[in-house]
């Protein structure tokens, strides 16, 4: 480690900057790679590099996608999502070209003692001439969301590695592809782009959306898969639904006892009318994506509330209540958050959850309930 702490230092000019580094780091690791922390050896990149990182969380569902199986990994960077997926896999090709994350992987591989991967100082596009190719269960890849500006980009076509290329590439082997994008694109435009998508997997951790992964085989003619995931520490939620139950109708009610809020990955794909269907609730609008059921649910996709009292938002009757003390939740509501609180006085609280939402006759109404999971 010496030799290269030093060395890396000496890039920087700065010994100081390396070791502020090291500090900034560790305290990203630990709430994104918490396990890595117990390994004092470990060498952190820049900031950057640590932002953009998958989560030791994200990364752990990954590894069970591919477990036993032969991967590659093309965009191997800090090498979160490839050590986990090592863990699992039978074994594994480590691609990167950029030589400072390249040396960090493989000395923080040999401090986390990984003994099946393979690493490759190359670009994804100079691999693909690797011969090992055609024995490979899977490629996995994380393009850059960012072009050489460091700008942003949203369009299969202009992130890096290019998409496009590899998986022409790829169509001559038997391998898979797993795929990984930003939360932020839309899965319908994806769909079109890319062909042989078997299943799409919408991951929030702790309510939030995180990222998508799109599964490729070109072999498969059947029926594309979303897979709704949501992931804590303690456990993992998990709904699916095909593309084509979203045909069917659903009731659209008033508010009964118990309201239903979906997690965020189930909101990112649209499955409202699988997910009514499948728990037999009803809905409060088509346009609020709240659902309720006069019985309480205790498995449902999301969380759960009791209902206290419903009120039209246009009256006075909750405004003028004294003491207000919760948690804002805004559902297709014309209002923003700021705008509710300097109307209702509302001040944050534990105890209840306050639904702003428009129902079907698209009027506003508040909800008071109290949380039940």
């Amino acid at each position: 480690m010496a030799s290269l702490a030093l060395k890396w230092a000496a890039n920087k000019n700065d010994s100081t900057q390396f070791i502020l580094t090291q500090i900034r780091g560790r305290s990203i690791a630990e709430r994104k790679i918490p396990s890595w922390l117990q390994h004092e050896a470990i060498i952190y990149p820049d900031k950057t590099a640590m932002e953009q990182c998958s989560s030791e969380l994200t990364a752990r569902f990954k590894s069970e996608l591919l477990k036993g199986l032969q991967v590659a990994d093309l965009t191997g960077g800090l090498g979160v999502d490839c050590y986990f997926i090592s863990l699992k896999a039978k074994s594994v090709l480590y691609v990167e070209p950029d030589l400072t994350r390249f040396e960090i992987t493989e000395h923080n591989f040999s401090v986390l003692g990984v003994q099946n991967t393979s690493f490759y100082h190359t670009t994804a596009e100079k691999f693909l001439d690797y011969q090992g190719l055609a024995s490979l269960d899977y490629v996995y890849i994380d393009p850059s969301r960012r072009n050489e500006n460091q700008n942003k980009v949203f369009m299969l076509k202009d992130m890096q590695p290019d998409l496009r290329h590899i998986i022409d590439y790829l169509k001559k082997f038997n391998a898979q592809l797993l795929i990984k994008l930003s939360p932020m694109l839309d899965i319908k435009s994806a769909l079109k782009e890319l062909e042989g998508v078997k299943d799409v997997y919408i991951i929030s951790v702790g309510d939030e959306c995180k990222e998508l992964l799109f599964t490729i085989d070109f072999k498969f003619d059947g029926k594309k898969s979303i897979k709704c995931v949501n992931i804590t520490n303690e456990k993992i939620w998990n709904f699916d639904y095909l593309l084509e139950e979203e045909s069917k109708s659903f009731e659209v009610t008033e508010i009964f006892k118990y309201i239903y809020d979906p997690f965020s990955s189930l909101n990112k794909g649209g499955g409202f009318k699988s997910l009514a269907n499948k728990f037999s609730l009803n809905k409060i609008s088509s346009n609020t994506h709240l659902f309720t059921s006069e019985n309480m649910l205790d498995d449902f996709f999301g969380n759960c509330f009791e209902v206290e009292r419903v009120d039209d938002f246009s009256s006075k009757e909750f405004t003028t209540i004294e003491n207000k003390k919760g948690v804002i939740k805004i559902r297709n509501f014309r209002m923003s958050q700021s705008e509710i609180e300097k109307k209702t006085k509302i001040t944050y609280g534990p105890d209840y959850f306050y639904f702003f939402y428009s129902d079907a006759a698209n009027r506003m109404k508040v909800a008071t309930t109290r949380k039940v999971y």
